[in-house]
């Protein structure tokens, strides 16, 4: 399940993702040019609505060689949630 997203908004949705990677970008390419970083070795951690940007990211760039959270699941948060966030995986 992905939050928030309406039938017929997908592309409004995509915004969510492409413009926080667009900044990363950005932000990786600069400090590389600087030859603050090494982009060998860049990586992303994300959780709640930064684990979608993450995992987005990752999938759709080459900057990144490591990343956590960035599945799209994160069993913390369906441990802390409680019996409301339980009864969403209930079948």
């Amino acid at each position: 399940m992905i939050r928030n997203v309406h039938p017929g908004h997908f592309e409004e949705k995509l915004l969510d993702w492409t413009s926080p990677t667009a900044s990363l970008e950005a932000v990786i390419r600069e400090l590389d040019k600087r030859a603050l970083i090494d982009p060998a070795r860049v990586g992303i951690a994300g959780f709640s609505h930064g684990e979608e940007i993450a995992g987005y990211a990752i999938t759709h760039t080459d900057l990144f060689q490591a990343a956590v959270g960035a599945a799209m699941y994160e069993t913390y948060f369906y441990f802390m949630g409680g019996t409301e966030w339980w009864d969403l995986f209930n079948i």
